[in-house]
């Protein structure tokens, strides 16, 4: 197990390497990582210390680059995991620093979403500077998930306290989608389907669409 125990499994990152998986696991009380698919952790301290994974998300052109979401900010690793030399708040655009949330942009990796309590904001410099998406219609509101339409990929879905949105030209406009579904949405993933399958996470349970979210 992670660390022996008593550790809140928070995020999961897997990066295949020939035939095992190098295995990242965010917890409650820091970053550990397998290199034998499971059987053995070592703790990541080196500029990271004990934070709060909240989440992890790796790049898919560069497995060395991984982005550790918390809520103190982003932190930025560029030699799979071993050290955290960059560490993304404030002082970077990130107004709000409690990440719920990361997503890295599959056709231009230099791009990150952030999920936010206040608000999705995004990256064009692999986390150097950020700014709030939206144009005012995001702001202040808890984004607890963004993704990527798997069957879709320009249109990015984010699910917040208030219900899910979808836009297709990079987070400027939003329409509100699936008003049937509850409002307070935490989870949601698509598959590379026709329809695309959407399955989404809520307070009162998960929802599954077979039809890109015509019917739930």
């Amino acid at each position: 197990s992670v660390a022996g125990a008593h550790r809140v499994v928070q995020s999961l990152a897997i990066i295949s390497k020939n035939d095992t998986r190098v295995i990242f696991s965010g917890t409650d009380h820091g970053l550990f990582r397998s290199g034998d698919s499971g059987q053995s952790w070592i703790k990541l301290k080196q500029g990271l210390f004990s934070q709060d994974i909240r989440v992890l998300a790796v790049n898919s052109e560069d497995s060395q680059v991984i982005y550790a979401g918390t809520p103190k900010g982003i932190f930025k690793s560029e030699d799979q995991g071993e050290s955290w030399s960059e560490w993304f708040d404030e002082a970077n655009g990130l107004t709000n620093t409690v990440i719920n949330d990361l997503q890295i942009d599959p056709r231009e990796t230099d791009t990150l979403y952030a999920a936010t309590k206040g608000g999705l904001y995004v990256s064009h410099d692999e986390g150097e500077f950020w700014e709030p998406t939206g144009a005012g219609i995001l702001e202040n509101l808890d984004v607890r998930t963004v993704r990527f339409s798997a069957a879709q990929p320009d249109h990015l879905i984010i699910g917040t306290e208030t219900g899910t949105f979808r836009s297709s030209d990079g987070g400027q406009h939003w329409e509100k989608k699936w008003e049937t579904l509850p409002q307070s949405i935490s989870s949601l993933i698509g598959l590379n389907t026709d329809p695309e399958f959407i399955f989404v996470g809520t307070d009162k349970g998960l929802f599954k669409s077979f039809n890109g979210g015509l019917n739930w």
